[in-house]
C-alpha cells in the first residue's frame, strides 16, 4: 500500500515537475535539479519512482545534473544511487551537541564515505554544510572560523561541490563574511579542486587517520 501511495504521489506531481524543468532549463544560472531531500527506503520503494522521475527529466534536459542528497549516510545497494548524477550528504556539524554530530570529525568522516561511494558509482560527490543553524532546537550557531574549518575539511576529503543549508537565515555578519571567504577561496582553488587527484601517499604522526573506517583524532 505504501508503494501505491508513493507511486500516486509522483503520478500527481510529475506533470508540474516536468513543466518546471521546461520553464527553467535554459536559465544561465541553473546548476541542476534536486530529486528528493533525504529519501528513505524503509517505508516504500521510493527509488523506483525517483528513477522514473530521473529518466523523464533527462528526456527534457539531458545536460543539467540531478542531485541526490542523503542525511549523512547512504543506504547500501544500487537502488540508492540510481536516480542522480551527483551523490551527496548533509553532515551538519553542531558544536556543543553530543557525539557524533558534536565533533568536527563528523564532517570529515561523512564526507570521506560519501566521496568513496560517489566515485565507486561514477557520480559527482557534493556536500551540504549548514550555514548558520541546524534548527531552532539547537541554539548554538556556527562561528565564522568554524564555517571556514568545516568547508575546508569537506574539500580536503574530496567533495567537489558545496551547497549550504540554512534554517531560516544567516544571522550574523561574521557568518556572512565566512561564507564569502570560502566562496572566494574556492574560486581561486577551482583549477586544483577540479583537476584529477595526483598519486599520493599520506602518513600521519602520531596515530592513524582513516575517516572511512571511523579512525579519527
Amino acid at each position: 500500500q505504501r508503494n501505491e501511495i508513493s507511486a500516486e504521489f509522483f503520478e500527481v506531481h510529475m506533470p508540474a515537475i516536468l513543466d518546471n524543468v521546461r520553464s527553467i532549463r535554459d536559465m544561465p544560472a541553473l546548476l541542476g535539479y534536486d530529486t528528493m531531500d533525504e529519501p528513505v527506503f524503509n517505508t516504500a520503494d521510493q527509488h523506483v519512482d525517483l528513477r522514473r522521475m530521473y529518466l523523464e527529466v533527462k528526456q527534457i534536459d539531458p545536460y543539467h545534473p540531478m542531485y541526490a542528497l542523503y542525511s549523512s549516510s547512504i543506504p547500501p545497494g544500487p537502488a540508492a544511487t540510481s536516480f542522480g548524477d551527483c551523490l551527496g550528504t548533509d553532515p551538519y556539524w553542531t558544536p556543543g551537541r553530543s557525539l557524533p554530530r558534536g565533533s568536527i570529525n563528523w564532517m570529515s568522516q561523512t564526507t570521506a564515505r560519501t566521496v568513496a561511494r560517489a566515485l565507486e558509482v561514477g557520480q559527482h560527490p557534493w556536500t551540504v554544510p549548514q550555514s548558520s543553524l541546524w534548527s531552532d532546537v539547537i541554539k548554538r550557531m556556527l562561528t565564522g572560523p568554524e564555517q571556514i574549518c568545516q568547508c575546508y575539511l569537506a574539500l580536503i576529503h574530496g567533495t567537489k561541490s558545496l551547497l549550504w543549508f540554512t534554517h531560516g537565515w544567516v544571522a550574523h555578519e561574521e557568518q556572512w563574511q565566512a561564507l564569502k571567504t570560502v566562496a572566494a577561496h574556492v574560486n581561486q582553488l577551482t583549477p586544483a579542486l577540479t583537476a584529477e587527484d595526483p598519486p599520493q601517499q599520506i602518513t600521519y604522526q602520531p596515530g592513524t587517520w582513516d575517516p572511512i573506517q571511523g579512525e579519527l583524532p
